[in-house]
């Protein structure tokens, strides 16, 4: 019965990751021939950074805290209340780091795309906890509808605003709305409902797993994003923005199979 419900649960995300990967390629073409490659490039290294916070949004907590029975414990609460206070850290440095940016890759249009993109980490920290409450109870078709629901969304809006001749902000806008609209589908399956308590002493062993597992996210984390990085200093938006399409192609079967399969 439990590998059933593993595999039904993978089947049920990777059919939600394969409609999320078609519509955004369905996507690409009409966006290709609207944005100009720089406007891929700049929101790519905008993207780059954003990646780098969620990498450590949870520090580790969610996937601790799945193994323990209770849902309505005070570690939970806690670790919800802590998730939320670091990732409001996290869109505030990232805020804060929009204007150095800038300046280092050359790149003024980057200031008022990363200042936007900035919220998406606090936004994701009010989804951790409900995501995990979601699998603790293997209860995966929710997460597939959410996907489902914001593929469907992100590409409306980046059309849309691309149609409108918003420019760069039509990708901005796909990535915002995805989480926007991932959020509410969420929030309702989980019926998670934090209790006002913050005792990090209920953490206990969490935050060991967590230390470790975030030192592993972050060495992970900057082997993955460092390219933009690079290729965005040294030739500029326009590369950049050919290679990261280029590079979403290339993470298809890790897309579909792999990242379903080891969330079940």
């Amino acid at each position: 019965m439990a590998l059933r419900r593993i595999a039904f649960g993978a089947a049920a995300l990777s059919a939600a990751r394969v409609f999320q990967l078609g519509a955004s390629f369905l996507t690409v073409p009409f966006l290709a021939r609207l944005l100009d490659p720089q406007e891929f490039g700049i929101v790519a290294i905008a993207m780059a950074m954003v990646a780098l916070t969620l990498a450590v949004s949870d520090a580790g907590l969610s996937r601790s805290l799945i193994r323990t029975d209770d849902i309505d414990s005070d570690a939970w609460s806690t670790g919800h209340w802590l998730i939320i206070a670091g990732t409001a850290l996290l869109s505030l440095l990232l805020a804060l780091f929009s204007w150095p940016a800038a300046l280092f890759f050359e790149m003024p249009a980057l200031l008022p795309v990363l200042l936007a993109l900035s919220i998406i980490p606090l936004m994701q920290g009010f989804l951790e906890l409900p995501i995990a409450a979601l699998i603790k109870r293997e209860n995966f078709m929710p997460l597939a509808i959410a996907d489902f629901a914001a593929a469907l969304g992100g590409a409306a809006a980046a059309i849309g605003f691309a149609l409108a001749g918003f420019g760069a902000w039509a990708l901005v806008a796909q990535n915002i709305v995805n989480v926007a609209i991932r959020a509410p589908v969420i929030l309702l399956a989980a019926r998670y409902k934090p209790r006002r308590v913050f005792n990090l002493a209920a953490l206990g062993e969490h935050v060991g797993f967590a230390r470790d597992t975030m030192g592993y996210a972050i060495v992970q984390s900057v082997s993955r994003q460092v390219d933009p990085f690079i290729i965005g200093k040294a030739l500029g938006a326009a590369p950049l923005g050919l290679y990261s399409v280029a590079f979403r192609i290339m993470n298809l079967p890790a897309g579909v199979i792999a990242t379903p399969v080891q969330t079940a």
